[in-house]
């Protein structure tokens, strides 16, 4: 299946220092069980802040906001900083139902542009 027919992916990039990661399609229980070990490692790894870009997401439930807990996570173990980038109204809602509105630091597209680059600027895929 071709990346642009799965229902679900992720692209890297490293953006002035930051890592940078675009998510896209669904992120349910299938995404989470392929994704989440790759994802963990990256951020893991990631040498300064973190941005995941929600911007193509298509459908979240608990099972994706699950591991966006994760990473979350992760990155304070690490003591890295996770942003979410996302203007999504439903998503906004979605946060402050499930009592994670205060868990994570969200930032919309054109506050964060100037912060991790142009969105085609991409330097690898994974």
């Amino acid at each position: 299946m071709a990346e642009e027919d799965a229902p679900f992916g992720f692209r890297v990039r490293t953006s002035r220092g930051r890592q940078v990661i675009a998510l896209r399609g669904e992120l349910d229980i299938l995404a989470r069980q392929q994704m989440s070990a790759p994802l963990l490692t990256l951020v893991g790894e990631a040498a300064g802040e973190v941005y995941v870009d929600l911007r193509h997401m298509s459908f979240i439930d608990c099972a994706g906001l699950s591991l966006l807990c994760a990473l979350r996570n992760r990155c304070r173990q690490r003591r890295r900083r996770l942003t979410l980038v996302s203007d999504d109204a439903a998503f906004s809602r979605l946060l402050r139902l499930t009592g994670l509105a205060d868990t994570f630091t969200v930032v919309g597209c054109r506050e964060v542009t100037e912060t991790i680059g142009a969105e085609d600027d991409w330097e690898a895929i994974a």
